[in-house]
This record gives C-alpha cells, structure tokens and sequence, in this order.
C-alpha cells in the first residue's frame, strides 16, 4: 500500500525527505485501529521516512485496538531503489511531460531508471517469498508499505491496468496478495484477482 498523506518539497531533490502531514499521521494511526484483530501483523517498508512513519503508526494503531504486531522490515523492494541516476532522472522528469507514457515503453535508458518490468518482477518476487514463509500454515498478515510509482508498476505490469486508464494511486491505497487453494493472486480494487506471475 501507499504511505499516507505526504508533505511535498519545493523543489524535486527535496522530495526523499518530506514526511507526512499531521493530518497523515492521524489516519494512519486510524487505519491501524480499524484494521481487524486477529492474525499477527509484520511490517515491511521503504527506506523513506515516510513509508517507515506510515508503517509505525498502523503499528501502534492497530495495538492500541487490541491487534498483534511483530515487526517492521526495511526493504529494498518497497523503495525507490530502481533510480540510477538522481541528477539525470530529475532532468528527465523535468523535460518529458508523458514520463510515464516513455517510461512503460521502456524509452528510458537503464542507466538512469530500471526498466518498470523488471521492478515488477521483483517485486512479484518479494511476494511469493513471503507466502513461501507462510507455508507452515500459520495465519499471518504483511503490510507492506510503499509509493505510488511502485504501485503504478504492480498495476501496470501484474495486473494489466493501464498506468493512462487508471492513473494515480490513493493514500494508503493498494494491492493484495494472496495464496487460495494452492494458487498465488493479485488483486486490486479496480480488478478481478489475478493469478501473480512466477518469480522471475
């Protein structure tokens, strides 16, 4: 899922380090307290604050209403790993007003930015080692938090919802990954599951 409500930098090389909005934090402690008690809960975030901050305070949240959490994961997935090039993907971005149009299209060099497949790959990657841990049968909940062009990328290229057709994604807003009678599904709500390609 995406991190909650964001503060924006003034200018793009700010943006790594602004946090969320008072009013962020607030619903992301809601979500935590609304989000049903039951099987524990793992944490798993990007490496931006503001994932890690989103994460935490489901956390705490979600305690405070009587749910069990175990821990919160840095991970590499869930971040915005896949830029190679900061000072020239800001260039990029600056210069191209259908970034994303050129971008699925694979017209970005990979010296700046991973192809969007291959960081779908991965990502469906991360997912099936996570059901793999929970083939001991235990009950068990990850929330993964993330960004919204990572979510772009799992629409885009998993589910086959067109980044032009459906466009951003909300606060706190997402996907769900899950294993039914042996098969492994992706789903989101603007779609019926679908069955989560191999790992690569």
């Amino acid at each position: 899922m995406r991190h909650s409500a964001r503060r924006y930098a003034e200018h793009p090389a700010g943006e790594p380090f602004m946090e969320l909005t008072e009013e962020g934090k607030e619903i992301a402690h809601a979500w935590g307290k609304a989000l049903p008690p039951g099987a524990p809960v793992s944490f798993f975030s990007s490496f931006i604050g503001r994932c890690i901050e989103t994460a935490y305070l489901i956390d705490k949240g979600h305690v405070a209403a009587g749910g069990q959490t175990r821990h919160t994961v840095i991970e590499e997935t869930l971040s915005p790993y896949y830029v190679r090039n900061a000072h020239r993907f800001l260039e990029v971005c600056k210069t191209l007003s259908d970034f994303f149009t050129q971008w699925f299209a694979g017209r970005i060099s990979p010296e700046i930015i991973d192809h969007p497949s291959d960081i779908a790959g991965r990502m469906a990657g991360f997912w099936h080692h996570r059901l793999d841990t929970g083939s001991t049968g235990e009950k068990t909940v990850d929330i993964c938090i993330t960004h919204d062009w990572n979510l772009f990328v799992a629409r885009e290229y998993l589910l086959g919802l067109a980044h032009d057709a459906h466009g951003d994604v909300a606060y706190l807003d997402g996907v769900v990954v899950f294993e039914e009678k042996g098969k492994r599904y992706i789903v989101s709500p603007d779609n019926d599951p679908a069955v989560l390609p191999d790992r690569p």
